[in-house]
């Protein structure tokens, strides 16, 4: 999946042995106005302020748990993820 133009985007994939691997994308769109809403409530501290926008800097740390997406006042965060052998 491809960030939109001004969007930040982490992609990880976790992986362990004889385990299925987990690959997190977590898109911030250039809709972010820097609340910091994200940062302050994502229990894994996944997202680090960087030059007035929130930044998915640790997104193999992402518990998939959405707060994020929940509580953005601009609907601006989207984590997707997949689960594969």
């Amino acid at each position: 999946m491809l960030a939109p133009e001004g969007a930040s985007s982490s992609l990880t994939t976790e992986s362990r042995p004889f385990r299925r691997q987990k690959m997190v994308n977590i898109i911030v769109d250039s809709k972010c106005t820097g609340c910091e809403t994200c940062v302050n409530i994502c229990p894994a501290s996944v997202y680090e302020m960087i030059n007035g926008k929130s930044v998915p800097v640790r997104a193999k740390d992402c518990i998939l748990c959405r707060t994020c997406e929940a509580q953005c006042p601009d609907w601006d965060p989207i984590v997707t993820y997949f689960v594969f052998d």
